[in-house]
């Protein structure tokens, strides 16, 4: 009589935040039907993230925890650190960087407060390209709202100016002054 040893073989699929485990009793004959079921469940779990990163829809908005004039260095990168929302995960509030998680068409926004008898010059840059520019002046606000075409990894940043005309410039901290992102379509 021929004896057979059952194995219980646990198998683990692991992707991203994801972990699925399959439990199988095989013998020495069956244990590939365990490794063949672990691919299987493997790459529909791989389909189905792939299906949920195309359905979600990129949106960030962030302000300046710090109240009060904030002075700027010419060319500095202002980072908004204090995030309201960021579905998608692409900004980055210790860099001010929105690096496009998903490619497609998104409407960029910014508003920037000048301080009183100042000029205040920033830029939206894209993969370091400027894009537009909002101005403000005596305590008077700066903005854009934009359609902004970008593909995934393109880095989106808010940028003071670095030209002649720039001197002396600070923004109003807090949430008067924004940048802001949302994907509207593919």
């Amino acid at each position: 009589m021929e004896m057979f040893m059952s194995k219980l073989l646990t198998f683990l699929v692991l992707y991203n935040t994801y972990t699925l485990s399959i439990a199988v009793y095989c013998d020495d004959d069956t244990c590939n039907l365990g490794k063949e079921l672990t691919a299987l469940v493997k790459r529909e779990v791989e389909k189905g993230l792939a299906r949920a990163k195309q359905e979600i829809r990129p949106a960030f908005t962030a302000h300046f925890k710090t109240g009060g004039m904030i002075p700027l260095a010419k060319g500095q990168i202002l980072i908004f650190d204090k995030v309201q929302i960021n579905v998608g995960g692409g900004y980055n509030p210790t860099t001010g960087y929105f690096t496009v998680p998903k490619a497609g068409l998104y409407l960029v926004s910014c508003t920037v407060r000048s301080n009183g008898g100042k000029h205040l010059h920033v830029w939206l840059k894209k993969n370091d390209n400027r894009v537009t520019l909002a101005y403000g002046e005596n305590w008077n606000e700066g903005s854009f709202s934009i359609p902004v075409q970008a593909a995934e990894g393109d880095r989106l940043v808010i940028v003071h100016g670095t030209g002649s005309y720039v001197k002396n410039e600070s923004v109003q901290g807090g949430s008067i002054s924004f940048f802001s992102a949302v994907f509207i379509s593919d």
